[in-house]
């Protein structure tokens, strides 16, 4: 049991970690000038799947990417309720070897909007939203602390927790 805990406590605390380092506060221009001109602004936001269309090959310069049409519309933030039709890249390097799966209507999306000066906005699909089980994996693992545990598990979340704030403060 205790190697299973163990694992459950890496497995958590990594996602943890990655799940912080990947949010950035919103409107913070987090691409490089190269890609985005100075003056735009930058938000990034959660968004729903309405519709998705096929998958199709889009060859930039030597680069062969896979990617899947969807439609989104906003669900948080200062465009919500807004609609966009844009691209989901399924492949991640060169060679096209790694691929996310295809997007399925309602699923939720981490969208980042650019606006420009002349008020066009471009919608980007960034990943795939995960923080509801990131969240269920925590419960998961605190359960399992205090199951196993008793009095000495829940001591232990208590020492984690607090070790944590005093890190983060």
């Amino acid at each position: 049991f205790c190697y299973i805990i163990l694992c459950m406590f890496l497995l958590v605390i990594t996602s943890m970690t990655v799940f912080v380092n990947a949010t950035e506060p919103e409107g913070q221009d987090t691409q490089t000038p190269e890609l985005i001109e100075k003056n735009d602004y930058v938000v990034d936001t959660i968004a729903r799947v309405m519709e998705t269309y096929g998958v199709k090959e889009v060859v930039t310069g030597t680069v062969t990417d896979k990617v899947q049409e969807v439609k989104i519309e906003i669900i948080e933030g200062d465009y919500i309720g807004e609609e966009f039709t844009t691209n989901y890249v399924l492949t991640y390097d060169i060679a096209g070897k790694i691929q996310a799966y295809e997007l399925d209507v309602g699923d939720r999306v981490l969208v980042q909007l650019t606006e420009d000066d002349e008020g066009n906005v471009i919608a980007t699909v960034q990943d795939v939203a995960r923080e509801k089980y990131i969240i269920l994996m925590f419960i998961v693992f605190l359960v399992s602390i205090m199951l196993v545990g008793g009095k000495k598990g829940v001591k232990a979340i208590v020492g984690l927790i607090l070790t944590i704030i005093i890190i983060y403060t």
